[in-house]
């Protein structure tokens, strides 16, 4: 495919003056790239290198509290050329003209990340990086990488209507970033990196995938198909983090390395109206997740900080859940799977409550092994968990008829519990919801604008733009983005 260099860039200033909308195209010395179409810049690189040398002239001291907007025509872009590199801005990447427009980089060449974000040195500088409607193909390695050190969600990256195909084919395909509040606060989470109706097929994820510190990352609407995992799919072992899925289809997960797909310790976790197909393990040690010390993980209660609810696990052929010391509650999933040799809850002082569940394996018995633990079944049609469990010391209750407790034994293996990969003790967080509503508000001004903006000023739209002056804080609450993500994206179909 041919090679298109148009990248159109237009910086406009937007303000509210006595309640009407004023526009003024900037036009600096120096310099420039991506004022029309036809001195559109080479690549984002030039247009990014541009942007700061325009923020950085002295009559633009709040330039950072604008939006860079970078357009795109139709065409193949190498990475090497188009990689991401800011601080303390507010960034927008999307197609030029119409839906139909197709825009795809290759990172094939791309020996760095493709997204590299540093807050370090600009103070309380939000960096957002918003990317649209674009394909990924041929990356290895590491994706992105941002770093924060300050509070206020220093550092947002949003991609939406975007596909990964054919990527860490040679080195795996991960993501990073580190978020740190500030000192002594260490409770709260510091950064986003979300996905909203993005498409990941034909990837081999390594490394643990999603490798951050106190940061949330959410996948909404989104689907992920013919994926080989190693290692695991997400490992909280960096601090404090909130994991969401919401909404999205896995079909075809074949995770290997003797690892657990989820493993969750300290962070937040949810996973909402989700499909999972045909998931399958290389170990029969390995489990779907794995939790350790979790005084509150809850399948089902939004103020809970793990939350399971209305998942659909079909062809789910590995274990499901592995738990030490964890409060954990697991309402209206179905779980079913052909497999015999499998266990879905391996428990070791657990309190676990189960409600309006349909977990069914009907080759199977002994899917439950548990010690020193309460098992609460209301309502369920999960007979399957009541065959020959293996629960000498556990109070097991299902559906009001006693199970075992502290004095009987069902089960051959009455004694034991082998509780296997208790070493992974990681926890996920989470705070997806299909009503995050993101400052909508402010997210409205500023896309009502940014849309006559293009139509006042030029035949042919364009990127850069301005935000309400009065809103100096770009700051996006983690729990209200999907809206800024809908909103943002929308205006461009």
């Amino acid at each position: 495919m041919s090679k298109i260099n148009n990248f159109y860039l237009l910086l406009i200033c937007f303000l509210f003056i006595s309640g009407i909308k004023s526009y003024f195209k900037v036009t600096q010395h120096g310099i420039k790239c991506g004022t029309s179409l036809e001195t559109s810049c080479n690549n984002i690189k030039e247009a990014i290198n541009y942007y700061r040398y325009y923020a950085n002239l002295p009559e633009n001291q709040n330039a950072d509290d604008y939006f860079l907007f970078i357009n795109i025509v139709d065409g193949t872009y190498p990475a090497e050329d188009n990689y991401i590199e800011f601080e303390g801005w507010n960034v927008v990447i999307d197609r030029y003209g119409s839906p139909n427009t197709n825009i795809t980089i290759d990172g094939g060449g791309l020996t760095k990340p493709f997204i590299n974000i540093n807050n370090v040195a600009t103070n309380e500088k939000t960096s957002l990086l918003m990317i649209n409607n674009i394909n990924f193909v041929n990356f290895n390695g590491e994706f992105n990488s941002f770093n924060s050190i300050f509070g206020n969600m220093g550092i947002q990256v949003l991609l939406s209507f975007c596909n990964f195909l054919n990527s860490g084919q040679s080195q795996g395909l991960y993501f990073t970033g580190k978020a740190i509040p500030p000192e002594g606060i260490y409770s709260i989470v510091n950064g986003i990196f979300a996905f909203y109706t993005c498409n990941f097929e034909n990837i081999i994820f390594k490394n643990n995938t999603f490798n951050f510190n106190y940061s949330y990352v959410g996948i909404e609407f989104s689907e992920m198909k013919s994926i080989t995992v190693e290692g695991s799919l997400y490992n909280d072992k960096l601090g404090s983090n909130d994991l969401s899925i919401y909404n999205t289809t896995f079909n075809g997960i074949n995770f290997n390395g003797g690892d657990n797909l989820f493993i969750i310790k300290s962070g937040r976790f949810n996973i909402g109206l989700s499909r999972f197909y045909n998931i399958k393990s290389s170990s029969t040690n390995n489990y779907f997740i794995s939790t350790f010390n979790n005084t509150s993980f809850s399948l089902k209660d939004s103020e809970s900080y793990y939350n399971i609810f209305s998942n659909n696990f079909t062809d789910f052929n590995c274990n499901f859940l592995n738990d030490s010391q964890g409060t954990i509650r697991f309402n209206e999933n179905i779980i079913s799977s052909s497999q015999s040799n499998i266990k879905v809850f391996n428990l070791i002082n657990s309190n676990i409550t189960l409600t309006n569940n349909n977990i069914n394996y009907p080759n199977a018995n002994g899917l439950v092994y548990c010690k020193n633990s309460i098992i609460t079944i209301i309502d369920d049609q999960s007979e399957s968990l009541t065959i020959h469990p293996i629960c000498s010391t556990c109070n097991f209750v299902y559906n009001g008829d006693e199970i075992c407790n502290n004095d009987t034994t069902n089960g051959s293996n009455s004694g034991e519990t082998p509780i296997s990969s208790s070493e992974h003790t990681i926890s996920s967080e989470t705070t997806i919801s299909s009503e995050s509503k993101a400052s909508s508000s402010e997210s409205e001004s500023t896309i009502s604008s940014e849309n006559k903006t293009s139509s006042e000023t030029t035949t042919t739209t364009t990127q850069s733009s301005h935000i309400n002056s009065s809103n100096n804080s770009v700051s996006i609450p983690y729990t209200l983005i999907s809206i800024l993500f809908i909103l943002t994206t929308l205006i461009y179909f």
